[in-house]
């Protein structure tokens, strides 16, 4: 069973990243997609500018 590090939630970033890096007995990186698509979803940019106009309705 997997034992990762960095599980708190201002680890968000690190987590992921240990996720990327992770490689099993035949250095085999077995999630570094998982890993890297995570990555690039904490990358993008969020806003709640439609939650906001619509509560001005």
């Amino acid at each position: 069973m997997l034992q990762w590090k960095n599980t708190e939630d201002c680890k968000t970033k690190q987590f992921w990243i240990e996720v990327k890096n992770d490689k099993d007995d035949a250095s085999d990186e077995d999630f570094a997609e998982l890993g890297l698509f995570a990555l690039y979803l904490l990358a993008l940019p969020s806003s709640n500018k439609a939650v906001k106009y619509n509560s001005w309705r």
